[in-house]
């Protein structure tokens, strides 16, 4: 009987940590943070875009955006010209897990796969 109560509770934990992290890998989870992203991160970095879908990775902890077209507005953060622009299959961006418990993130590592990236820089460059 208190061998049944343990694996009761011990499933009940499992459960309780699990579900969650599968959840956050899952498709509709994507679709809300998607969502999400095209209506208010774009804006933020001054970018003007579409992307496909936007999906989480737990290990190493990023995310991934599939299918990006991003062009860059005169006001973003990557002091790149107004005009910039780049296509891709994907792009994966990757912080370090320490860092998501402290609550301060910065980008660990970005990898572009296959990308057309068109540079507008000037002629005095």
């Amino acid at each position: 009987m208190k061998n049944k109560a343990k694996i009761i509770i011990i499933s009940i934990i499992l459960f309780i940590f699990i579900s969650p992290l599968v959840f956050i890998q899952s498709k509709p989870f994507a679709k809300i943070l998607t969502k999400f992203a095209k209506k208010n991160i774009l804006v933020d970095f001054g970018l003007d875009g579409e992307f496909t879908e936007l999906s989480v990775k737990l290990l190493p902890p990023g995310v991934v955006i599939d299918q990006p077209k991003l062009k860059m507005k005169e006001d973003n953060p990557f002091a790149l010209p107004t005009g910039t622009s780049i296509e891709a299959k994907n792009i994966e961006i990757t912080f370090q897990l320490f860092q998501l418990l402290t609550g301060l993130v910065s980008v660990n590592g970005v990898v572009v796969n296959g990308a057309d990236l068109h540079l507008d820089l000037p002629k005095e460059f």
